[in-house]
């Protein structure tokens, strides 16, 4: 069982232990580029290209014709 509990808007901490802290994560370094990616066809990607996802191929490709997006222009400035 948790030593942390809320009750309505107070936290009840019944045990503190004090210690080194455990690492959860840690930095790594990928570097490569976005044709590398498994899933993107980039191969005829020109300057002003997009990413698009296409269903019928489920890969993303550049391009700059969009025919299915949606654009909000939100509520005014």
């Amino acid at each position: 069982m948790s030593g942390i509990r809320v009750v309505s808007n107070r936290t009840i901490v019944r045990k503190i232990v004090v210690g080194t802290p455990i690492l959860t994560s840690r930095s790594i370094n990928i570097q490569t580029t976005i044709g590398n990616i498994l899933d993107v066809n980039s191969a005829n990607a020109k300057d002003g290209d997009v990413l698009i996802y296409r269903a019928d191929t489920k890969i993303w490709e550049a391009s700059n014709y969009l025919n299915l997006q949606r654009v909000d222009g939100g509520e005014g400035f």
